[in-house]
């Protein structure tokens, strides 16, 4: 796999970890409440720039990693949009473990190539349309 589709595939990874809320999920209904204000943390411009604005916060230092790449602004969204997706699809799979989405986050970062498996085709295309935009990015699979 390309380094650009590997390096959108990562600053999603980040995005969708470092906005997660850390308290751990049972998933009963204070915790599916939890995840959809993060999920809309993640997907409404004017509440991501609420998250990101302590420049010293994990959050703003993925969305400026995310923003390094050079995608135009629809993009970015797209990109949160995305994290959004595969944090509730994550929060649903473990159980709310948050251990256990810990273990997922380090896995992905070691091996893109696997963590893109995990994606849904639509997702995949929408890396492949955003890496793109990134100068030199190259978007075929291995």
């Amino acid at each position: 796999m390309r380094f650009s589709l590997l390096a959108v595939s990562c600053v999603l990874f980040s995005s969708a970890s470092v906005f997660a809320d850390e308290s751990g999920f049972a998933l009963d209904a204070a915790s599916a409440e939890a995840l959809e204000r993060t999920k809309t943390m993640l997907t409404d411009p004017a509440r991501r720039a609420e998250a990101v604005s302590d420049p010293s916060s994990p959050a703003a230092a993925a969305d400026r990693n995310l923003k390094s790449l050079g995608l135009s602004q629809e993009s970015q969204d797209q990109a949160y949009r995305i994290s959004a997706e595969i944090l509730e699809k994550w929060v649903h799979e473990s159980g709310g473990n948050v251990e256990t989405m810990k273990v997922r986050a380090k896995d992905a970062g070691r091996d893109p190539a696997g963590f893109a498996k995990e994606m849904s085709p639509a997702q995949l295309e929408q890396i492949r349309k955003m890496s793109q935009e990134i100068p030199g990015g190259h978007s075929t699979p291995n």
